[in-house]
């Protein structure tokens, strides 16, 4: 059963060397699982305890403040996992409302990070190398 993980940046982390995730785990049977208050540093040991397949964000200038720090941690992974940016054309709020998911006022990491992962689930976004 593959995994899908959706991470978003809490704000007033974001562009320090401490940054957390919202990360909200998608089982391909419909289950999910929200893990607030992710380090970076984290991350790897998240993805190996519950099997990710397909790591999922919203789109990679969101991430540039740490992009070097995670791609090095990501590197560690013992495993193959896909990386996927969600919306790269349009906002996570329009691509997510076509695909009929909930979207009401502003959105929090978390809920951001339920999103992409059902975007991610849904095949809608781009893989990266």
């Amino acid at each position: 059963m593959r995994v899908y993980a959706g991470i978003d940046t809490y704000p007033s982390h974001a562009h320090t060397r401490s940054a957390t995730f919202a990360v909200t785990l998608l089982y391909e049977d419909g289950t999910k699982r929200l893990v607030s208050n992710v380090k970076m540093e984290e991350l790897n040991a998240l993805i190996r305890r519950y099997g990710v397949d397909v790591l999922a964000f919203d789109n990679l200038a969101e991430l540039a403040p740490n992009l070097n720090r995670l791609i090095f941690e990501l590197s560690k992974l013992e495993r193959t996992v896909e990386f996927m940016e969600v919306t790269r054309e349009e906002p996570l709020e329009v691509k997510a409302s076509k695909l009929g998911l909930s979207v009401a006022g502003r959105l929090s990491p978390e809920r951001s990070s339920e999103l992409i992962a059902e975007l991610a689930k849904a095949g809608l976004g781009k893989k990266l190398d």
